[in-house]
């Protein structure tokens, strides 16, 4: 009689645990290492090229602030001096190009 009982017993949990599913109690991880190695690489992506293009224009000012600096063509001339200090900077600019 007790092994017949033990016999339903097991046929019963596990026919319950198919159903309900119980031996998958697991969640996969939210995010894989895959995608977090994705992201860093983006992110290194994002940094190099940000580098890259702060230098180009602090190099392109360096270079205008030389060309200034050896023309001494910003002098501020008469009363008005910030708007003749951007009209000889335009001048410059135009010039250059």
């Amino acid at each position: 009689m007790e092994n017949n009982w033990k016999q339903i017993k097991e046929a019963l949990t596990l026919t319950y645990q198919e159903v309900l599913d119980i031996n998958k109690d697991y969640h996969k991880e939210l995010i894989s290492f895959k995608t977090l190695v994705k992201i860093q690489e983006r992110k290194n992506k994002k940094t190099t090229t940000a580098k890259q293009e702060h230098s180009k224009s602090r190099h392109k000012l360096n270079t205008q602030n030389q060309i200034i600096k050896r023309c001494g063509a910003l002098e501020p001339t008469g009363k008005n001096t910030w708007k003749s200090w951007q009209r000889q900077w335009k001048n410059l600019q135009e010039n250059e190009i």
